[in-house]
């Protein structure tokens, strides 16, 4: 065979490679972070086998995590091994894209700082940049400059803004084609899906946790619906009994009257005192819901008729009650039974916290545009110790807070094992037309 032309080439090395696109970078950026010209190649090398290290470790340790918290801690340590760093946070935007909060608790300095500048403006040129920037921390600004500052990384993602990274560091300038930079920015592409992806997780278990302690309320009240059905038809079995008894007790008065007037008197008393009682509890089991149309609602009256049907069962745990109702109280627009609602819920978180004797106070009262029902009990409901319901487990709690939604008003919880518990329900004189 006859060699008819041959060509060669002559490849640069890696090492020759790095120091002619960062002499090309330089003269963009006017910023060196390493010095290629002047460094060892073997030093260099060992710098880059380092951070290859320290970011497949990284990967390692973050798929292995099993919640935010221990994916930030994990975060940090790598961090600080790229770069001089005091704390890195993950910033997520709230539902209105306008606010930001942590992926998990921090510092309010630093959250604050993040929404401050946010509200300035700065960011929106940081998200336009798509380029970490130093924002330098005004708090510790002095006459030689500030000692600490933030380094921002935008996150973005199919061109939404999805949150960012805010690296509290003492370094004044950085270039973004520095290897310091794109190691952060692959560690942000390992950390943060996880973060996204636990979070979405925990939603999901939340709102499954929610789920079933619905599920469980719902088969309770189809439990309670049940009973008053039952009710309903063993009251009215007893009513036909009641009035023969009440009809034989007037044909025995005409006859024995006057021998023996304050028996019959007592025996009429008493019949009369059960047919109140069977009417009310025929009420208030009732399930005819075809007009529940908000209507003007006398809390007063509610209020009596619900605690007459509950009061024997306090008494007879030796409680103290006492019913302190304001007069001339304004009515508020709702349903009775809403009402009646909130009320058994109420009192189903009161007696499953009490003890054999202490004191119970259901008061009303107006305060400006607002009614307010406060139930005060001497027993400490551990449940209402903290002053964010948002969190609470409690399906009872959380049924309260939906219905005082639907009626526009608040419901606030105090307790203490010194004094008890106090909870507070405001309704508003004035409501939207819907």
């Amino acid at each position: 065979m006859r060699l008819i032309k041959e060509n060669t080439f002559a490849f640069e090395s890696f090492y020759d490679s790095l120091r002619e696109k960062r002499q090309i970078e330089n003269k963009k950026n006017g910023s060196l972070n390493f010095d290629y010209e002047n460094e060892n190649p073997n030093t260099l090398l060992q710098k880059y086998a380092h951070f290859i290290q320290n970011i497949s470790l990284l990967e390692n340790k973050i798929n292995n995590a099993d919640s935010s918290d221990s994916i930030i801690s994990i975060f940090n340590a790598a961090i600080k091994r790229i770069l001089t760093s005091k704390k890195a946070d993950f910033f997520f935007f709230d539902k209105t894209n306008q606010t930001f909060y942590p992926a998990v608790k921090t510092n309010d300095a630093a959250a604050g700082f993040i929404n401050h500048i946010n509200k300035e403006g700065i960011l929106d040129w940081v998200y336009e940049n798509r380029e970490p920037t130093i924002i330098p921390d005004t708090k510790t600004y002095s006459i030689k400059g500030s000692q600490l500052n933030y380094l921002v990384f935008p996150i973005i993602q199919n061109n939404k803004n999805k949150g960012l990274l805010s690296i509290i560091t003492p370094i004044s300038s950085v270039s973004s084609f520095s290897i310091e930079v794109h190691m952060v920015k692959i560690a942000i592409g390992i950390a943060f899906p996880r973060i996204q992806l636990l979070r979405k997780q925990e939603r999901m278990n939340r709102v499954y946790k929610e789920l079933q302690t619905y599920q469980s309320k719902l088969k309770q009240d189809y439990k309670l619906s049940a009973i008053g059905e039952l009710t309903e038809g063993i009251v009215e079995n007893l009513l036909t009994p009641m009035q023969i008894i009440l009809s034989n007790t007037e044909m025995l008065e005409e006859k024995y009257g006057e021998t023996d007037k304050e028996n019959f008197v007592s025996i009429k008393k008493q019949i009369k005192s059960i047919d109140a009682m069977v009417t009310r509890l025929v009420k208030f089991s009732s399930r005819n819901r075809t007009k529940e149309s908000t209507q003007s609602c006398d809390l007063n009256k509610i209020i009596s008729d619900y605690f007459q049907l509950i009061e024997s069962f306090f008494k007879n745990k030796n409680y103290e009650c006492i019913v302190d109702l304001e007069e001339n109280l304004p009515t508020i627009l709702s349903h009775p039974d809403h009402i009646k609602q909130l009320l058994t819920h109420v009192f189903s978180i009161i007696r499953a916290n009490m003890n054999d004797d202490g004191g119970l106070l259901v008061q009303t009262k107006q305060s400006q545009e607002k009614v307010i029902i406060r139930i005060i009990t001497t027993d400490y409901i551990a449940g209402l110790a903290g002053s964010n319901l948002a969190e609470s487990s409690d399906a009872s709690i959380k049924l309260i807070k939906n219905l005082m939604k639907k009626h526009e008003g608040n419901i606030t919880c105090k307790a203490q094992p010194s004094s008890g518990s106090h909870i507070v329900l405001e309704f508003p004189l004035r409501r939207k037309l819907r």
